[in-house]
């Protein structure tokens, strides 16, 4: 983390290190993770990360995609569901 800290910015700092693994390990579909990334932002997954059954994970990103939502819209939306 501190060499690529250095090298690229406090984008990579340990924290978001171990987040983009999760990412990597919990969303292994390359075709669902290519339309995805086109229409969620970073901060999007960051919120799925945390819902242990990829059908929740891709009814909530479905529902960012259809809805608009934004990410307080989400946090919301997963409290209210």
């Amino acid at each position: 983390s501190t060499q690529l800290v250095a090298m690229h910015g406090k984008n990579f700092e340990s924290r978001n290190l171990r987040r983009m693994i999760q990412f990597a390990e919990q969303f292994q579909d390359i075709e669902i993770v290519s339309m995805l990334t086109t229409q969620l932002s970073w901060s999007h997954f960051v919120e799925l990360l945390p819902l242990k059954k990829i059908k929740s994970q891709l009814f909530y990103a479905n529902k960012i995609v259809e809805e608009s939502w934004s990410v307080k819209e989400l946090r919301i939306q997963m409290v209210l569901w």
